[in-house]
């Protein structure tokens, strides 16, 4: 949504400014944040200026928290956001006393760090915002940036409290210090994490470094455990895709994993009895519990990588079997699996060639290879592999019983099926596609 579109809707309604509003617009896009953390937001005016950002951009999440007593607003941050459509890209914490009990709830829920940037706008006082500094400091990515407010606002500068019995029985050089200017000062600029100190107007900018922190240093510890499994090149990819997951968690409240039911069956053409006492392995699973719907099968089993770091997402309540261990060596016997199976992960893996060949080897004859894949992008961290339709000829001498192309739409590769745009190969324009083919070995 463009800005503009935003202000026609909030034009004075306080306390963002529409030059802010600019302002925050082009430093989140020229800095890439997509993942928002906000402190204090009163009306929600900066949280739908932030939402209608995300929306253009059509990625993103912004977590805002202000006190319960915003929920009486007129109007309040529900009421705009849903008016401009933007809720989706929200979610919004009322707490009865501060937002640093909140950003607790978010320390114990996100052992790795995930927020891009923090826009500080609420107490403006050294209680509230000092601790709060090293809480977000938990919370924030290396590289993420951390953005104060009203750095040079005093309680005797504001109309609405200065003369309110709280304020008048401060002591004097309380109610005249700038407060936020203080933890800024005194704790942000200090900190051997931080650097990139920027001021401009009523802002305060600092930027986490992106070497050794203590955020770092907790993510290794998170990796120790299967540190060996990967090279110097792989850990960060490692450490991007745990990012993705826990973010993706804290956003959906849980991992649901009801669509996979039908993806292995009816998309495919099966039904839910041809597994029963059959063998099924989902190469690059994730977290979600993708097979806990084949409850008849005899065996099924979730190979991933990652599985170590995924308890901490819940693994251990799944029914089914999680194996840690890549693509490109899979710990099982030749000839074992009924059904192997890849949804959205052959593009994630680090060697192709031997993946594709360990599939062929684990497979039994006469058992089916179920193919669910983007293709068509560039190589990315977490998907470093580049192929189009054609990679449905490297799985020779396995015949391709069904092949169909699909549009990628903005939306995922589920939602995007879902939509059901078969791909126009005679228009040239360079874009993802999605890949989705049922193999059998012969």
């Amino acid at each position: 949504m463009e800005l503009e579109q935003v202000h026609d809707v909030i034009k004075g309604i306080p306390e963002m400014s529409f030059d802010q509003a600019v302002e925050i617009t082009s430093f989140i896009k020229s800095k890439k944040l997509n993942n928002i953390l906000e402190l204090g937001f009163a009306h929600g005016v900066s949280s739908c200026y932030i939402a209608g950002i995300l929306d253009e951009m059509k990625t993103g999440h912004l977590t805002t928290i202000d006190l319960e007593i915003a929920r009486k607003r007129q109007p309040n941050i529900e009421y705009i956001l849903t008016k401009l459509d933007l809720s989706s890209y929200v979610t919004i914490y009322y707490e009865p006393t501060s937002y640093n009990w909140r950003l607790m709830k978010l320390i114990e829920e996100n052992p790795i760090p995930m927020f891009d940037l923090c826009y500080v706008d609420g107490a403006h006082d050294w209680f509230t915002d000092g601790f709060a500094f090293f809480l977000v400091d938990k919370l924030l990515v290396p590289g993420g940036w951390i953005i104060f407010d009203d750095i040079n606002w005093t309680f005797n500068k504001s109309p609405s409290l200065k003369c309110s019995e709280k304020v008048q029985n401060m002591p004097s050089d309380e109610r005249g210090t700038a407060q936020v200017r203080k933890v800024y000062e005194l704790l942000v600029k200090t900190h051997s994490n931080y650097h990139n100190f920027i001021e401009k107007g009523n802002w305060a900018y600092a930027q986490k470094k992106e070497g050794i922190s203590d955020q770092i240093i907790e993510l290794k510890k998170i990796f120790q455990k299967n540190e060996s499994q990967y090279a110097d090149n792989e850990s960060t990819k490692a450490e991007s895709e745990l990012k993705y997951w826990f973010r993706t968690k804290r956003n959906e409240g849980t991992l649901s994993n009801d669509h996979y039911e039908y993806f292995y069956t009816t998309f495919f053409g099966l039904d839910k009895d041809y597994f029963n006492g059959k063998k099924i392995i989902d190469i690059g699973c994730g977290p979600r519990g993708s097979l806990e719907w084949a409850d008849n099968v005899k065996e099924r089993v979730g190979l991933d990588p990652l599985v170590d770091d995924y308890v901490e997402l819940g693994i251990d309540k799944h029914n089914m079997t999680y194996v840690s261990s890549g693509s490109e060596s899979i710990p099982f016997d030749d000839n074992y699996f009924d059904v192997v199976c890849s949804f959205n992960s052959l593009d994630h893996v680090d060697n192709l060639k031997k993946s594709i060949s360990e599939i062929k080897r684990v497979l039994k004859v006469g058992g089916l290879f179920l193919l669910l894949t983007d293709v068509n992008h560039e190589p990315t961290e977490c998907e470093p592999i580049y192929f189009s339709f054609d990679i449905t000829g490297q799985f020779k001498p396995f015949k391709v019983l069904d092949e169909r192309h699909y549009e990628k739409s903005e939306n995922g590769l589920y939602q995007s099926i879902h939509a059901n745009v078969p791909y126009d190969h005679d228009n040239t324009e360079k874009r993802y596609g999605i890949l989705a083919a049922k193999f059998k070995k012969m």
